[in-house]
């Protein structure tokens, strides 16, 4: 994935999904986070949220993503690490 508008559109349409009061929508959605976004293209994910960050016009959504962020840098710095 190379088109950073790209990378920004399909998080913000995640960000939708999780976000959505169906379970299935939002399992489905919290499973392509897991496999697509957190395993294969961690670098992508922070990068992108850290766009949305920025950009979002609702504060409530920027603390959102501020959390996921933090969380998604944990999760690569813990299992890139080698202790």
């Amino acid at each position: 994935m190379t088109d950073q508008k790209q990378m920004i559109d399909l998080l913000s349409q995640l960000l939708i999904q999780l976000s959505s009061q169906d379970n299935k929508l939002r399992n489905e959605a919290e499973q392509q986070l897991d496999q697509h976004w957190v395993v294969n293209q961690p670098a992508h994910l922070l990068v992108g949220l850290s766009h949305l960050i920025v950009s979002h016009p609702d504060a409530y959504v920027r603390k959102i993503l501020f959390f996921m962020l933090c969380l998604a840098s944990f999760i690569r710095c813990y299992f890139t690490t080698k202790i």
